[in-house]
């Protein structure tokens, strides 16, 4: 189900080709800045992209949307409903801060919890992730047992909090209440560093235990 893993821009961020087998229609999820290699694997594997989701707004999960949908103009983008704020802006998602400052476009679609994005045979639980910021989801995959989190839960450690808009007990009540009630064997895909699971978060990861 996950076809493609790239980690883009000065902020190492993740980005997640997603699909199913025997079908040209795939998701992606996050776009950071510099998506040129991303581009160049969906016309390489001739993929037709049918959907953007956004874990959240902020600049370093964006960068690249505009030049991805420019593109792959079929696409329907597709973020939280509390998100569509910090996309659209720069002072929100904080591009501001970095003298380029970034609105992202509207969105086709607003989803929350407990809709479903489906495509093609592939069928994606939408999970509330507040904490982090505002609109910020997780996608959660029960046959693949995978769960793709954003700037939620990393392995061994969590999403900063140390920014307006963002709260430090919301996201430990977002760790403890809805990923770690995922079965341990469940795969995390995070927005930035490297693949963890839930069950070893559950005894390693330090911030777990403050929740």
């Amino acid at each position: 189900m996950l076809i493609k893993k790239f980690t883009l821009g000065q902020m190492e961020t993740n980005s997640y080709v997603l699909g199913s087998a025997g079908q040209r229609s795939c998701l992606v999820i996050d776009v950071p800045a510099k998506p040129a290699s991303l581009l160049d694997f969906l016309s390489r594997q001739k993929l037709r992209l049918d959907v953007v989701v956004l874990t959240h707004g902020h600049y370093d999960h964006i960068g690249g949307l505009k030049e991805l949908l420019k593109a792959q103009p079929q696409a329907k983008l597709i973020v939280g409903r509390d998100a569509q704020k910090v996309l659209r802006n720069p002072l929100r998602n904080y591009s501001a801060f970095f003298a380029l400052p970034i609105s992202g476009p509207k969105a086709d679609r607003l989803v929350a919890e407990p809709e479903r994005i489906e495509i093609d045979g592939l069928s994606l639980q939408v999970m509330d992730l507040p904490g982090h910021s505002a609109g910020s989801i997780g996608l959660y995959h029960a046959r693949d047992k995978s769960v793709y989190c954003g700037d939620t839960l990393f392995a061994g450690s969590i999403g900063r909090t140390d920014f307006p808009g963002a709260s430090h007990e919301l996201l430990l009540q977002s760790i403890r209440n809805k990923l770690m009630a995922l079965p341990d064997d469940t795969k995390v895909w995070p927005g930035h560093g490297e693949q963890t699971t839930i069950g070893l978060e559950r005894r390693t990861n330090p911030f777990y235990g403050e929740s």
